[in-house]
C-alpha cells in the first residue's frame, strides 16, 4: 500500500539527503541559537495559521482586511495615504486588468495577501455581493464600524 515505486523511494532519500546538508549548512552559518530562533518562528507560524482557518476571531485578528483604494473611477486619497500606496500603484494594477482609464474602474482593492483586485464598470443592474464587507464610501451598511463615510475621492491626474 505505500510502496508504489523504487523511483520514489529514491526520490524520498535524495530530497532527505539534500535537507540534511542544507540543516549542516544553515546551522553552521547562523549557529545553534539563531538556528532555534528559526524553528520557533516557523513554527509559531504553523500554530497561527492553524488557530487563524478554525476561529473567525483569531482569522481577523492576525490578518490585514482588504483595503479599498479606488471607487467608481475615483482615487480614495486617506486610504492611498494611510496604505502608503501610490496612485502610480493603482494605475499599474487598472492596466493590468486591460482597463485604459480609472473612470472604467469600479472598485480597486488592495487583498490582504497583497494582490490588487480590480473590478470594470459593467452596464446594467447587480446585487454587488462581492463587495460586502469592504469599506466603501457612502455606503455605512456595506461594513459596520468601518468608517467607510471618511474616504475622500481625488481627481484620476493625481500625481504620482
Amino acid at each position: 500500500m505505500f510502496f508504489h515505486s523504487w523511483a520514489g523511494i529514491g526520490h524520498v532519500m535524495l530530497a532527505s539527503v539534500v535537507v540534511f546538508a542544507f540543516l549542516v549548512a544553515l546551522l553552521s552559518v547562523v549557529g545553534q541559537q539563531a538556528f532555534a530562533a528559526l524553528v520557533m518562528l516557523l513554527g509559531m507560524q504553523e500554530v497561527t495559521r492553524f488557530f487563524q482557518s478554525r476561529s473567525l476571531r483569531v482569522h481577523h485578528a492576525v490578518r490585514q482586511p482588504p483595503r479599498v483604494m479606488l471607487w467608481n473611477g475615483a482615487l480614495l486619497e486617506d486610504r492611498l495615504r494611510a496604505s502608503s500606496v501610490s496612485a502610480g500603484e493603482i494605475r499599474a494594477a487598472v492596466r493590468k486588468a486591460g482597463l485604459r482609464s480609472l473612470s472604467d474602474a469600479q472598485v480597486v482593492v488592495l487583498e490582504n495577501d497583497g494582490e490588487w483586485s480590480v473590478v470594470a464598470k459593467v452596464e446594467g443592474v447587480s446585487d454587488e455581493s462581492a463587495f460586502f464587507g469592504l469599506p466603501i464610501p457612502g455606503r455605512p451598511e456595506n461594513s459596520p464600524g468601518s468608517g467607510s463615510d471618511d474616504a475622500q475621492p481625488v481627481g484620476a491626474h493625481r500625481l504620482p
